[in-house]
């Protein structure tokens, strides 16, 4: 059930528009739109693939995609990889985390029956804990394995990355900013995006959106709400409705 708070109401008298498509697509994105940007046999790199529910709906919709999967929280790179196991050869999963610079760090583990480690992220939950009362951040974290996208691509040999799909909880312009190689002959990035601070450090939607627009990328679908939600970017700027 759809939660709105007070500050939900008066976000939508402002932004009618935004309150429509959220309410038709709430924050998903259709593979079927993302397709109109996609080659027929694309090159997927999920980040933050959490149980592999979203690599699953890519090998799916694109059957001749190869798919690579990043999950750093190792609980649910246990699952990703369980679901990687029905695709052999189409998706592989990657223990790691993205980010502008290779090296480790801290990761913010999240919990609870709702969400489990979805929400986890390499910024510190700030508003997160008010605006999402049923994920839970017990102060739990894990060392992780962190590389940049352009570094990992060098040393596996992988020549284009045609499909972006990042949901690192206000770590996603950190990880494009790892990627300036690859963003060349990329077609489409599917991003989660914040409008308010939900972690420590994220950066909002209209930096990202900026930093993308610099690089050759206009949203081309958005498909969000007060708090955030998700964009569709892409180098064709022709609007979907």
């Amino acid at each position: 059930m759809l939660r709105l708070s007070p500050a939900d109401f008066r976000y939508a008298a402002l932004h009618p528009l935004r309150a429509w498509r959220y309410l038709a697509r709430r924050d998903a994105i259709d593979a079927t739109i993302c397709r109109r940007y996609l080659p027929e046999h694309p090159v997927v790199v999920e980040a933050g693939a959490f149980d592999g529910t979203n690599s699953r709906e890519f090998v799916t919709a694109w059957q001749a995609a190869a798919v690579y999967a990043f999950e750093p929280v190792p609980t649910a790179f246990e699952r990703l990889a369980k679901v990687a196991a029905e695709f052999p050869g189409k998706i592989f999963p990657q223990p790691l985390a993205l980010g502008c610079e290779s090296g480790r760090a801290v990761m913010h583990v999240s919990g609870g029956r709702a969400q489990g480690e979805q929400s986890s992220s390499l910024l510190e939950p700030t508003a997160t804990r008010g605006e999402f009362p049923f994920v839970e951040f017990s102060g739990a974290t894990t060392e992780v394995e962190v590389v940049t996208l352009d570094d990992w691509a060098r040393e596996r040999g992988v020549g284009r990355v045609d499909f972006l799909w990042l949901d690192l909880q206000g770590f996603e312009l950190n990880a494009l900013q790892g990627s300036v190689g690859l963003l060349a002959g990329c077609s489409a990035i599917h991003c989660e995006v914040q409008n308010i601070p939900l972690y420590a450090g994220a950066a909002l939607y209209p930096e990202v959106r900026d930093w993308l627009g610099e690089q050759g990328f206009h949203p081309v679908c958005e498909a969000i709400f007060r708090r955030g939600g998700n964009v569709l970017f892409a180098k064709q700027s022709v609007e979907v409705p």
